[in-house]
């Protein structure tokens, strides 16, 4: 499968608007669809495992840029798909708009590309907050794609896992998912605390939670422990312009510059 994408050049993509996106955005929400691809590649899609990162994308953050490199191969052609979901079980959206975070998403699968020459970066909306109604949304649009890796912080790993956000046992709700979809989980904070963890669940020490499930989790090394979305959002806030491009992209540093993002956050 092959989706065609043209990217602007880097000047371009720079002075890119959140307006672009709002056509594909309102059809979206219109739309009986779960899920949508918002972007095309002029790159083949990887076929037999597709790296996903879910995220609010509240700014992209360099942790974001690290995480969506860190388990490709380096020497065959992989695709990652960057997944902004317009419903969470815990934020609203805010306080950048939807078609603010894709604008800045775009800047980001830009510059996945244009590190990694074997990558193709896309970009997908979801309606679903839960993870389990994702994969089965980007398993039906990918339907040759054999496994999913998703990309996350220790601390999306702990709501995946979190029984509260399910109506049956947690290895009911998992069941399906975990048929197709594996976990790699970067450190962000305590290593000791954050590896020991999926050592208590394979020791059947984490209520409610199966052991077979830390078979399905692989924990990787820190990505970006020091860096979030809520620091740049304060940053930015303040007026902190060193700090915001600390923390994010150039590119998105002067996109958020340009349209005083998070000025009110």
């Amino acid at each position: 499968m092959i989706i065609r994408r043209h990217f602007p050049t880097l000047i371009q993509v720079v002075r890119m608007s959140a307006r672009t996106y709002s056509s594909s955005l309102q059809s979206f929400i219109s739309s009986p669809d779960g899920f949508q691809i918002v972007n095309k590649s002029t790159r083949p899609i990887n076929t037999d495992k597709l790296y996903v990162l879910d995220s609010s994308f509240n700014p992209p953050t360099k942790a974001h840029f690290a995480l969506a490199l860190s388990c490709l191969p380096h020497d065959t052609p992989s695709t990652v798909l960057l997944v902004l979901a317009i419903q969470n079980a815990d934020k609203e959206a805010k306080p950048a708009s939807f078609d603010h975070r894709l604008a800045m998403m775009d800047l980001l699968a830009h510059k996945i590309e244009a590190t990694s020459s074997t990558t193709t970066a896309l970009m997908a909306l979801s309606k679903h907050a839960r993870f389990v109604d994702k994969a089965k949304e980007i398993e039906k649009a990918f339907p040759s794609t054999k496994e999913l890796i998703w990309l996350v912080g220790y601390d999306t790993l702990i709501r995946i896992l979190d029984k509260k956000y399910y109506t049956g046992s947690l290895e009911q709700s998992l069941q399906g998912f975990l048929d197709r979809n594996r976990l790699a989980c970067a450190i962000r904070r305590d290593e000791t605390e954050e590896r020991a963890f999926v050592e208590k669940i394979r020791a059947g020490e984490i209520k409610e939670v199966p052991p077979l499930i830390a078979e399905y989790i692989t924990i990787i090394e820190p990505v970006g422990k020091e860096t979030s979305s809520t620091r740049a959002r304060t940053a930015s806030a303040n007026g902190r312009v060193d700090e915001i491009r600390e923390l994010v992209l150039q590119e998105i540093a002067e996109y958020i510059e340009r349209e005083h993002l998070y000025k009110d956050a």
